[in-house]
């Protein structure tokens, strides 16, 4: 299957924006983000204006993420983000 130059430069942008979110990552900014999902304020009032508990599920893998690759050079974390995908 050929790529146009459209489609190329759309994964080249993808690539790149991925690399800047681990070149970028805070570890601090994504453990007080996941602990601010899971406070009791912010639980409660998502509770009382949804009926449920607050999914931070989210928060917490780009924690985990961040845990990933943060103490990784550029190179091995671009080689580790883009290993499951290799896989499959």
């Amino acid at each position: 299957m050929k790529e146009d130059a459209g489609t190329a430069e759309f994964f080249k942008e993808l690539d790149e924006e991925a690399k800047n979110n681990y070149a970028t990552c805070s570890m601090s900014q994504t453990f007080d983000a996941v602990w601010q999902c899971y406070t009791l304020g912010a639980q409660a009032i998502h509770y009382y204006r949804y009926g449920e508990k607050k999914d931070c599920s989210g928060r917490w893998e780009d924690f985990k993420f961040c845990l990933k690759t943060k103490p990784k050079s550029s190179e091995e974390a671009d080689v580790s983000y883009k290993q499951p995908y290799i896989r499959r």
